[in-house]
């Protein structure tokens, strides 16, 4: 993840932590509970500023055609999204997904 050393939200909240990194088995975009609580984390980032939002960018692995990863990477974003949406009450609208599939690897 990226550390985000002091961000200071829309009012006078100030919040520090980290933008997690989200792995997925191959060929997967399941979130698994090993993460859980890196979104948890997130969540109460957002919750506590309104007004932030976030794009979550999915990545795949160079196996697979360049469309297939694409599609994969939108999906593990997705999966992101929906997770944080359905747990937490974070405002899809909030949340904007990308795929960079097996571009621009880690």
């Amino acid at each position: 993840g990226k550390t985000i050393p002091t961000y200071t939200g829309s009012g006078t909240t100030t919040i520090s932590g980290t933008l997690p990194t989200i792995y997925f088995d191959t060929d997967q975009s399941v979130v698994k509970e090993t993460y859980y609580g890196d979104l948890a984390g997130l969540a109460k980032m957002m919750k506590a500023d309104a007004n932030m939002k976030i794009v979550c960018t999915g990545y795949a692995d160079e196996r697979g055609s360049d469309s297939y990863n694409m599609s994969l990477g939108n999906k593990r974003a997705q999966a992101v999204k929906d997770f944080l949406v359905k747990y937490y009450g974070i405002d899809a609208s909030r949340i904007d997904t990308a795929s960079k599939g097996e571009g621009n690897p880690l």
